[in-house]
């Protein structure tokens, strides 16, 4: 059988720009009555195929409300419809019983501060170019972005 349980939007939606958007799925937690079930939240391979990137992400056995989907696009616009199946749950067992007996409605930002790192831009790859045209001439310090399988100047 499949290892993951398909996940719906719940609304339709225009994706267009990059922005991570949050959009409401069909699947509401706890996953499990006895709340010992959690899963983590992944795209599906045809969504990815379709431009539409999902943000894996933790869903706690103890998560009551609606499950989010985080996901963006890199081509838009991109319209996906209610019901479009672009995520899936794979369900992991807990092994220990939880004692908060407060239900847990949290979510987004609910862990606290997001730590994030920046680099200034002096300190990115500089790389020294000559560009020629015919005779003319210009040495310019350029910006290199580099990337696993190409680099950008």
């Amino acid at each position: 059988g499949s290892l993951g349980l398909d996940v719906a939007t719940a609304i339709d939606i225009m994706l267009t720009n990059d922005k991570v958007e949050l959009i409401p799925s069909d699947i509401d937690g706890p996953l499990s009555s006895n709340k010992n079930i959690g899963a983590l939240l992944i795209g599906t391979s045809s969504a990815s195929v379709k431009g539409i990137f999902v943000i894996p992400g933790v869903i706690d056995a103890d998560y009551e409300g609606n499950i989010k989907i985080m996901a963006h696009a890199q081509l838009t616009p991109i319209w996906v419809p209610k019901g479009t199946k672009i995520a899936q749950l794979v369900a992991i067992p807990i092994g220990w019983s939880h004692r908060n007996s407060k239900p847990r409605t949290g979510g987004f930002g609910s862990k606290g501060d997001v730590v994030c790192l920046t680099l200034p831009l002096k300190n990115k790859p500089v790389i020294q170019m000559t560009l020629k045209k015919g005779i003319d001439e210009r040495r310019v310090a350029m910006l290199a972005d580099t990337r696993a399988d190409v680099t950008v100047i």
